[in-house]
C-alpha cells in the first residue's frame, strides 16, 4: 500500500491519506450521537454484529451499507463515507431510537397499540 497516496473515488472526491483511521473516527463519532448499540446498527444496516465490529475495527466499509449506516445514526452518508459534506442529516424524520419505537409499536397488536396510543396521551397531557 502507497502511503500518502490519494486515490479518486467520484466527482473529485478523494480518499483521505490515512483513509481507514479516519473512517474508524467518524463512525465512532456518529455512533457516540446516535443513541444506538452495535446490535441496532446492525439490524439497521442489515448484517451481522461482528459485520459492525469489523467496521470499527478494520475500518471498511461499502459504500451500500455506509449509506444505511448513516441513515440509522443520522449523520450524511458523504460525510461519513468520504469525511466530506454535511456531517448531520436533514432531520425532517424521526431520530434512531424514535425509529426503533415505531417499529416495536408496529409489531403490537391492535388492541395493545390502543393501549400505548391513551397511556402516551395520559402522560402527554393530550385530552383525546
Amino acid at each position: 500500500m502507497l502511503m500518502g497516496c490519494k486515490m479518486e473515488l467520484r466527482d473529485n472526491q478523494a480518499m483521505p491519506d490515512n483513509p481507514k483511521t479516519e473512517l474508524i473516527a467518524r463512525l465512532n463519532k456518529a455512533f457516540a450521537g446516535s443513541g444506538l448499540n452495535k446490535s441496532q446498527l446492525a439490524k439497521a444496516c442489515d448484517v451481522s454484529d461482528q459485520a459492525v465490529q469489523g467496521w470499527f475495527r478494520v475500518g471498511t466499509i461499502s459504500r451500500e451499507k455506509a449509506q444505511l449506516a448513516a441513515e440509522a445514526m443520522n449523520v450524511g452518508a458523504d460525510w461519513l463515507y468520504f469525511g466530506s459534506g454535511k456531517e448531520k442529516a436533514n432531520s425532517g424524520g424521526l431520530s434512531p431510537v424514535g425509529k426503533l419505537g415505531g417499529e416495536m409499536f408496529e409489531k403490537l397488536g391492535k388492541e395493545d397499540q390502543r393501549l400505548v396510543r391513551d397511556l402516551m396521551n395520559r402522560l402527554l397531557g393530550d385530552s383525546k
